[in-house]
């Protein structure tokens, strides 16, 4: 339960030393909350639903708080792009906090439950505030969309297929996704594809 509480320190540290570099950089903090069973003692009987994923997610959500506090406190927020994203559905195993969303399926499905997840992407003066949008993204698509922000886009490899299509006009100026379909895979096996609605 340490873990998320070490991480995102190790997390802002790095953001710090890279903070006043000319060269842009790259941070992927991969969050354990929700995947554990216990919840940090200083955050258990926080949330009101009485659970220990919804502290979990308190203690979350309390992080990238300070994380966007911090980029905003070392001058550096409207030159940052965040990208929160969960990568699967619901543990649907985990009785009596099933039912997170009323898509039918959980994590390792590939029906819409198990691939349909939130997303939020947040860049003062970039991306307009408060906006909701349900066209089609998926994780894949951060890599060249990183890549085109950061300036790097002739470091993605053309000797072979690349999955990401490139969205940062779709992030920043609200034009349609350029993406329309999606592949998921169950383990090595396509699973589903999915194609606009």
């Amino acid at each position: 339960a340490v873990f998320e509480e070490e991480s995102f320190k190790r997390s802002m540290d790095f953001i710090k030393r890279n903070a006043e570099g000319e060269k842009p950089f790259f941070l992927y903090w991969a969050a354990n909350t929700m995947s554990q069973f216990t919840s940090h003692p200083e955050w258990e009987g926080k949330a009101p639903q009485g659970t220990h994923n919804a502290d979990q997610m308190v203690e979350h959500d309390h992080y990238m708080g300070q994380m966007l506090k911090g980029l905003e406190e070392l001058g550096i927020a409207e030159n940052t792009l965040v990208v929160w994203m969960s990568d699967n559905g619901p543990m649907y195993d985990l009785f009596p906090e099933s039912s997170y969303t009323a898509l039918r399926g959980g994590k390792g499905d590939v029906l819409e439950g198990g691939v349909h997840v939130p997303a939020i992407a947040w860049w003062p003066g970039a991306i307009p505030p408060n906006q909701i949008n349900a066209e089609i993204i998926h994780v894949t698509d951060m890599y060249t969309t990183a890549a085109r922000i950061g300036g790097a886009m002739d470091q993605v490899p053309n000797d072979r297929v690349v999955d990401g299509i490139e969205q940062s006009s779709y992030l920043m100026a609200a034009t349609p996704s350029r993406r329309n379909y999606m592949f998921h895979y169950s383990g090595t096996n396509l699973g589903a594809v999915r194609l606009g609605q």
